[in-house]
């Protein structure tokens, strides 16, 4: 067998993505999808948000505490409560930083629309996968097998080009064997 590897720190820009390539994130102006946001950024808010709703609802305990009798249950209330909410926010940030720690594939989807794409032509993908570098950004290795000799890793890099997430690409291109008679 013969195969050719090429490293791409930057999947050729397109004019005119490839139509079946909804899942790129210059595509859709909705919520952005978990590999588009930055868990930093939204580890401090969830940090000011959280201290300023704990803080409200402190201030609110004191103040019907101090004015009304028999309310100083108030105050461990309120804390309880505050920490069930911050727990929730922090158990969900952790859930979503573990999985870019894990390399999990962060959208199946678009695992396969690469495979539909790749595999249009009749080349058959042995091994892919993909994961987050950071907000918007993924990597992806590739394996595929040719259906014909003559077809080059540059062949499957442009075919990738619709895909605005991919910001590093390993293809690794495998031709048939020559028949041994």
């Amino acid at each position: 067998d013969h195969c050719d590897v090429l490293h791409s720190e930057q999947v050729l820009p397109s004019a005119s993505p490839v139509k079946e390539q909804p899942l790129t994130p210059s595509s859709s102006k909705k919520k952005p999808r978990k590999y588009e946001q930055d868990n930093n950024f939204r580890a401090a808010v969830i940090h000011v948000v959280a201290d300023a709703f704990v803080s409200v609802l402190v201030i609110a305990a004191i103040s019907i505490a101090g004015n009304v009798p028999n309310t100083l249950f108030l105050d461990p209330l309120v804390a309880v409560i505050g920490s069930f909410v911050i727990l929730s926010w922090a158990a969900t940030l952790m859930y979503d930083t573990s999985m870019n720690l894990l390399d999990v594939s962060p959208d199946l989807k678009l695992n396969a629309a690469l495979r539909r794409v790749l595999e249009r032509d009749g080349s058959h993908v042995v091994d892919l996968h993909v994961w987050r570098l950071g907000p918007g950004h993924l990597a992806a290795i590739v394996s595929v097998m040719s259906p014909q000799r003559g077809r080059h890793v540059h062949y499957y890099k442009n075919k990738l080009k619709g895909f605005k997430a991919l910001s590093h690409v390993t293809i690794e291109h495998y031709e048939p064997a020559d028949k041994q008679i």
